[in-house]
């Protein structure tokens, strides 16, 4: 029955990172992000939907997702098109139906394949692989397959739209900098990270303070910035209380590498950034899960870069970033390893 296969494909596509868009009695429509490629799966209950409409339907879904391509920064999209099939009658129709459809190869691609609720077919000219998609719904008919996770039913909201922690945090840094502006800028040099003034004089609160000190307009922006982009994505995934505790250690950690390897003052949230850019690398690669568009390779080339950027430039703290950045990435792959090993 399509409603029992139409179920457990909803559980298969959770665990393989899908996220549901649309459901039906009749259909149902699941997303995934491989930058810079958006994946689509529709199913169609045949015996629901009229054969004739199947390609009006999805060149249908296909116009409602392309303009949204580059929001989500993805070049192309492919749509797997999954007809359902419980009449023994009607499968010889959809099979000619699936083995006439060419192979593109464009900005929106059509994938066919087709089942009859117990095995998996491809078209004639169609893949039978695509990055392991066909797996998703081998499992749905696999009469032995168990869920990991099981999804609601109803769209789901995309992360990243609520961050009030992000929020507080961004307030905190440009508050502070309005008050040094007002008062005298000198004041920085008083909570900025300094080796000699840790380490001789013991004013450990400097490896605190100094993540949320900015003398420079263009230096506080640059940081909320990358904050409010990279933070309420984080914010979202670990929840508000991990996502301080996150934002404060990765801080205090990068002001502890700094002190060690360099001897000038240090200021500047960009440490705490970069652990939170960490976070998310290791999130993508612990889940193996795209976060807003964004995937292990892609998270891994804006840290590259951003750090390659920063050793041409003498006045950025690179030690801070990279003490950021590893102990992020470490505090939250240890952290999902746990949570992995207790699910399963």
């Amino acid at each position: 029955m399509y409603s029992d296969f139409s179920e457990k494909l909803k559980a298969s596509a959770s665990d393989s990172g899908f996220e549901n868009i649309s459901a039906s009695e009749s259909k149902s429509a699941y997303v995934r992000i491989y930058n810079p490629v958006m994946y689509a799966l529709l199913t169609f209950d045949i015996s629901e939907i009229p054969q004739q409409q199947v390609m009006e339907q999805a060149k249908f879904f296909a116009g409602k997702i392309e303009p949204q391509l580059t929001a989500m920064r993805c070049t192309s999209l492919v749509i797997i098109c999954l007809l359902y099939c419980s009449n023994t009658n009607d499968l010889d129709n959809v099979h000619s139906f699936c083995d006439a459809q060419e192979q593109t190869y464009s900005k929106v691609n059509f994938v066919w394949w087709y089942t009859d609720g117990k095995t998996l077919s491809f078209g004639r000219k169609q893949p039978s692989k695509l990055s392991g998609f066909e797996k998703t719904v081998q499992n749905a008919l696999s009469p032995s397959y168990e869920p990991k996770n099981v999804t609601d039913s109803a769209p789901q909201k995309p992360s990243g739209t609520k961050a009030p922690a992000t929020a507080a945090l961004i307030a905190i840094n440009a508050v502070i900098w309005l008050l040094l502006n007002a008062v005298d800028k000198n004041i920085a040099y008083l909570f900025a990270n300094n080796r000699s003034a840790v380490l001789e004089a013991h004013q450990f609160y400097r490896l605190f303070t100094c993540v949320f000190i900015h003398v420079t307009f263009i230096h506080l922006f640059y940081n909320c910035f990358s904050l409010y982009i990279f933070g309420r994505l984080c914010e979202n995934l670990l929840g508000w209380k991990k996502y301080i505790l996150l934002y404060i250690s990765s801080g205090i950690a990068a002001s502890v590498v700094s002190m060690i390897f360099s001897s000038g003052y240090s200021i500047g949230a960009s440490g705490a950034v970069y652990g939170i850019m960490g976070a998310l690398l290791a999130y993508a690669k612990n889940r193996g899960k795209n976060i807003q568009g964004l995937n292990y390779p892609t998270l891994f080339l804006f840290i590259v870069t951003g750090i390659g950027l920063g050793f041409a430039d003498k006045s950025v703290d690179n030690f801070a970033h990279i003490g950021g950045v590893i102990f992020g990435f470490l505090l939250v792959y240890i952290l999902e390893k746990a949570v992995k090993n207790r699910e399963n």
